[in-house]
């Protein structure tokens, strides 16, 4: 690969990985988007593959009524992903830090995954820092269930970090739940994605370019 196109590719892993998001709250509902960013720089993509298989678009979660609404696409074609909150068991840990003016306390918890390439399972571990001092079970994407708001997340290679709280503001916070798209549950996504990438993969092979996958992953 020549420099030029190495630093395309870079660029772009750089402007698909690294976004920002807003996460609108009350006591039991949240409301998970990406902001509106400027415009990315025009490349030369003559050699470079770029395939969108989906993302958090909005993200509505209601945890009294232990239900999600995710709203994302697949090449192109938007679903409503409706379905219930998956369960998540934390183990909460003694370590305490401050994330700001918040005193955040650990916890942890390790789910399975599987390994792509050898089908084998693996166990990852994902570590939140939560406050008590925000008293709501909520934080990034379908991350929550603690007794306070997450502001910090690790899970494998991501990082979730809050960098501004505005509690109480001035402007009436409206949360609902997004409307546009088809609408299937989980398992129902998850078969359609797969069918979908495998054709994908026949139809445009990989060869002497450089082919960047965005995928969306089920909730964990």
């Amino acid at each position: 690969m020549s420099s030029e196109l190495r630093e395309q590719v870079e660029q772009i892993l750089r402007s698909q990985t690294q976004k920002e998001y807003e996460l609108l709250f009350t006591e039991h509902e949240s409301l998970f988007q990406e902001k509106e960013s400027l415009a990315s720089p025009d490349f030369d993509r003559s050699n470079v593959t770029i395939m969108r298989t989906g993302g958090v678009g909005k993200l509505y979660i209601n945890r009294a009524e232990n239900s999600f609404v995710n709203q994302t696409e697949i090449l192109g074609k938007e679903f409503l992903v409706m379905d219930s909150l998956p369960n998540q068991e934390w183990r909460l840990e003694k370590e305490t830090k401050n994330i700001g003016e918040y005193t955040c306390f650990k916890a942890t918890r390790t789910i399975q995954t599987s390994n792509e390439e050898s089908t084998e399972i693996e166990e990852k571990l994902i570590t939140a820092w939560y406050t008590p001092q925000i008293p709501v079970p909520l934080g990034p994407k379908d991350y929550g269930g603690l007794p306070g708001l997450i502001i910090e997340l690790q899970h494998k290679n991501t990082t979730y970090l809050c960098n501004q709280i505005v509690l109480n503001p001035k402007k009436a916070v409206s949360i609902q739940s997004p409307k546009k798209g088809t609408k299937v549950s989980q398992k129902e996504f998850d078969e359609i994605l797969a069918k979908k990438t495998e054709e994908r993969k026949e139809m445009f092979p990989s060869k002497s370019g450089v082919e960047v996958k965005v995928e969306v992953k089920k909730l964990n």
